[in-house]
C-alpha cells in the first residue's frame, strides 16, 4: 500500500496494511458528516468569535480606528 502525505509518502508492507485499514474504517464509521461537521465548525465559530478579531489573521486583534 502507497501513502502519500504533503511531505512525505511511505510504502506499507503486508502487515502494517491490515492495521492501516483497521483504523481508517474506524475513523469513517465515526467521522461526523459533512453536514454535521459543517454544523459544529458554525458553534464553535460562534463560541469563540469575539468582535476585533480579524479573519486570516492568527487571530491578531483589528487594528483600531
Amino acid at each position: 500500500m502507497y501513502i502519500e502525505q504533503l511531505t512525505s509518502a511511505l510504502y506499507l508492507d503486508s502487515g502494517n496494511v491490515d492495521h492501516y485499514l483497521e483504523v481508517m474504517n474506524d475513523l469513517s464509521t465515526e467521522a461526523l458528516t459533512p453536514a454535521r461537521s459543517a454544523a459544529l465548525l458554525a458553534e464553535i465559530t460562534k463560541q469563540t468569535w469575539r468582535p476585533g478579531l480579524v479573519t486570516g489573521s492568527g487571530g491578531a486583534p483589528a487594528p483600531a480606528g
